[in-house]
């Protein structure tokens, strides 16, 4: 029987996994458009096409569907290595070594084979502790932000007023230039074209100042992203079941 579709479902076409974002009903059929990591998202008739729910991994659990400890191990290595890479590039250089911060200090408990223990017990209360999970990485990744925030906030203000003495240092500069050119014009000198031309360059300081200042404002914007569940795992306490 096929699984009922929804929106927000991960599927898998063909040899492609993505979010199904809009599903539109035609007869026997439905139409899925499918949001896939790369290109534009593309519609599928389903069926024919063979569209396969992904389970997350709370649907895998009350399931009773469990991967190997090793697989979870793997999964979970890749998922921080792939954000570590993306986020710290300081960690490209093989050889860079890095003070170790508290909360980069891990504590395991050995991971023991699901099937070894009884989970049913667990089934009713994983709703909870998805919600308690989710809110305690939410609450870091506010308090994460809000240091990062702070961070850049810093910086930025000052690039801005770096960019603010830089400019209104060439600005003064450039007025006195345009105030003496009037002078000299006042006194019969033709001077249109170098007034015309001191003019322009002010024009052009301010319109570069401004554009500065709002890269910065941009710059300085850090937007928080809602965690996102990768993998679950039940740990037992070694001797119990």
């Amino acid at each position: 029987m096929e699984s009922i579709l929804k929106i927000g479902d991960k599927v898998r076409v063909g040899d492609k996994i993505g979010k199904i974002i809009r599903l539109n009903q035609r007869d026997s059929s439905t139409i899925i458009k499918v949001a896939f990591g790369e290109g534009p998202a593309k519609d599928f008739v389903y069926p024919p096409t063979k569209a396969e729910k992904i389970l997350s991994p709370i649907e895998q659990i009350q399931n009773n569907k469990f991967d190997s400890p090793i697989h979870f191990d793997l999964h979970y290595e890749a998922i921080r290595l792939s954000l570590a890479y993306a986020y710290d590039h300081l960690l490209l250089l093989s050889f860079t070594r890095t003070n170790l911060e508290p909360y980069q200090v891990e504590f395991n408990n050995e991971i023991r084979d699901a099937s070894l223990c009884d989970v049913n017990k667990f089934l009713p209360k994983i709703e909870d502790l998805h919600h308690n999970a989710y809110s305690a990485a939410l609450q870091k990744a506010k308090d994460f932000c809000t240091s990062v925030q702070m961070r850049k906030s810093r910086e930025i203000n000052i690039k801005r007023e770096d960019a603010k003495n830089f400019f209104d240092r060439r600005i003064k500069e450039e007025e006195e230039r345009l105030k003496d050119y009037r002078l000299r014009q006042s006194l019969g000198e033709d001077m249109a074209i170098a007034i015309r031309g001191s003019e322009r360059r002010i024009e052009d300081l301010n319109d570069e100042l401004k554009k500065a200042l709002d890269r910065f404002e941009e710059e300085e914007l850090v937007i928080e992203r809602n965690p996102e569940l990768f993998s679950v795992a039940i740990i037992m306490a070694k001797g119990k079941s």
